[in-house]
C-alpha cells in the first residue's frame, strides 16, 4: 500500500495508521527523529515495531583490495540519490597501506561527478531535497574542516534552487 500526503499532515497520518486495528506491527527505515516518533506511537498502541534508523553504513577497504572497484562502490554508495538515502555510504575504513592511493582515486572520481538540475540528463547528480539540506551539508563540511579535515576536492554550487 502507498499513502501519500502533504508533509504537514504526516504526523497525524502516521499516528492514525499505527492506531488502526488492522495494523499489527510497524516496520520503518529512516531517520532517528522520525523513528522516535513512530516508536512512541507504536508503544502507545502496544504494536511491535522494527526500526532501522540512520546507520553509518561503512565500507571497509583492505590492503589487498582492488582500489578501482572500491572507488566505484564507495562513489555509488555515497553519491547515489545525492547521498539522501538511509543506506548511503557515510564512512570509509581503509588500511593505512592503501589510504593515500584510495583518497587520490576517490578525489579523481568525485571530480568527474557533475551536479545539476534533475532535468539535465547528462549530470550524474541531481538536486538535494531542499535548500536546508544544502545548508546542512555545508555545515558538515565546515565542521569537519574545523576539526582538522583536509579538503582534497570540492565542487561549486551553481546557485540553482529547484522550485516547488
Amino acid at each position: 500500500n502507498v499513502v501519500t500526503n502533504a508533509p504537514e499532515d504526516a504526523a497525524a497520518i502516521v499516528e492514525r495508521l499505527i492506531a488502526h486495528p488492522a495494523v499489527r506491527r510497524v516496520n520503518f527505515t529512516g531517520s532517528t527523529h522520525v523513528g522516535r516518533i513512530i516508536a512512541m506511537h507504536a508503544a502507545k498502541h502496544l504494536k511491535p515495531a522494527l526500526l532501522e534508523l540512520g546507520g553509518k553504513a561503512p565500507v571497509i577497504v583492505r590492503e589487498d583490495a582492488d582500489l578501482d572497484a572500491a572507488v566505484a562502490a564507495i562513489a555509488f554508495g555515497a553519491f547515489f540519490n545525492q547521498g539522501q538515502i538511509c543506506m548511503s555510504t557515510e564512512r570509509v575504513i581503509v588500511h593505512r597501506a592503501v589510504a593515500s592511493a584510495l583518497v587520490g582515486k576517490l578525489a579523481e572520481k568525485a571530480r568527474t561527478l557533475v551536479a545539476a538540475s534533475p532535468a539535465e540528463t547528462s549530470a550524474a547528480l541531481g538536486a538535494l531535497v531542499s535548500p536546508q539540506a544544502a545548508e546542512r551539508v555545508g555545515a558538515l563540511i565546515e565542521d569537519a574542516r574545523s576539526k582538522g579535515a583536509n579538503i582534497i576536492t570540492s565542487g561549486e554550487t551553481k546557485g540553482a534552487v529547484m522550485q516547488p
